[in-house]
């Protein structure tokens, strides 16, 4: 469904708290779900957490950090923690493989609409 409102050209980017825990389950099981989705998936661990950066069109790790490199020049990113943070990511990036021990998150056999009644229902005055 993100995918569905991102641009042609767009990016999701999502960040994910780690704690230093860089092979847990929870987070390889995320970035396969996203590699499902996304054709391109770079990431970058920051400060316990990891970055995920997913592409609407295939991209090359050199076509990302040429986009980083470009971000660099906008006028209007004054940040200079955003830009720390560009220039971080442009050294340390990396293309995301799928691990093949994990499978992917769905909510096709989950009984979400009955868990979400019970929590409701267990916060009722």
């Amino acid at each position: 469904q993100v995918k569905e409102i991102i641009a042609p050209n767009g990016i999701m980017v999502s960040n994910i708290y780690t704690n230093h825990i860089h092979n847990s389950r929870f987070l390889l099981q995320t970035q396969n779900t996203i590699l499902e989705v996304f054709p391109s998936v770079f990431s970058l661990d920051f400060e316990g957490s990891r970055i995920i950066y997913a592409f609407q069109q295939k991209t090359s790790i050199k076509e990302f950090r040429n986009l980083l490199y470009k971000s660099l020049e906008n006028p209007d990113i004054t940040d200079q923690g955003l830009r720390n943070t560009i220039g971080f990511s442009i050294t340390y990036v990396g293309k995301v493989g799928k691990d093949e021990r994990f499978g992917i998150f769905t909510d096709d056999h989950a009984p979400v609409e009955s868990l979400t009644l019970k929590m409701l229902k267990g916060i009722e005055a």
